[in-house]
Parts: C-alpha cells; structure tokens; sequence
C-alpha cells in the first residue's frame, strides 16, 4: 500500500505523532476501515472513528501503512525520528499488520473502545527533515 507524503505548516514544537497499529486481512480492508463515509441521517464518519472516539483530525495529515510492519514504517514521513520509539512499543507476538499515523495530534487522552481493531501504539515526538 502505497503512503501519501505530506508537507507541513509551521508549527510549535515539539512535533507530535500519533500512532496506531492494528491487524486487518488485507490492504484493501484497512482501507474500508479508514474510509471517511455518510450513513443517511448520520454524521460523515468511518469505523476508525467510531473504534477510536476521537472526532474530527485532518485527514491530509495522516498516513497509513500495510504489510510489512518494518518495511511500512520507514515509508511513513519523518519516521527516522520516531520508528524506533514505535517498535519499541509493538507487541512481540507480530499480530500487527497496519499502522496509522497521524501528524500534529496528541491522542494520549482518546477513550478507544474495547474491541477496537486497532490499539494507540503512542504519542511520539517528531521531527521535519
């Protein structure tokens, strides 16, 4: 799955990046996850939303990443000033399969709920460049 670079305004420091990681049968099925959709008579939302309770996040400022945990990470942006802070937070049993980032949001505070499919691997600090 291919990852969407993005550019940044200014912002104060220090950067935050948050990151999730989650188990899905395939690309194609995280992305139907993700998927930002209007239900008739209901708000635009997705099942991420819903998993995660954390309202609106600009979409342009967060990536996603399938297959290859290692492999994915080093395609997301920035990610050399903060993979090894997410490895060191992945479950050693290897059942994570797709990481979302989102750039800009602390979601230390956000109530998940309990059988989300995916879980907040950490807030981590990043850095441009």
């Amino acid at each position: 799955m291919a990852s969407t670079r993005m550019t940044h305004t200014r912002h104060h420091a220090p950067r935050k990046v948050s990151v999730w990681g989650g188990r899905f049968r395939d690309a194609d099925a995280f992305m139907t996850y993700l998927d930002i959709t209007s239900r008739e008579g209901k708000p635009m939302s997705s099942d991420f939303l819903t998993d995660v309770r954390l309202g609106d996040y600009n979409l342009d400022a967060a990536e996603a990443v399938h297959g290859d945990i290692n492999a994915g990470l080093i395609r997301l942006s920035h990610a050399r000033s903060f993979a090894n802070a997410v490895r060191a937070q992945l479950p050693e049993n290897g059942k994570i399969n797709a990481l979302y980032a989102i750039y800009d949001l602390d979601a230390s505070d956000v109530r998940v709920v309990e059988q989300s499919r995916m879980q907040l691997l950490g807030v981590f600090d990043y850095e441009v460049g």
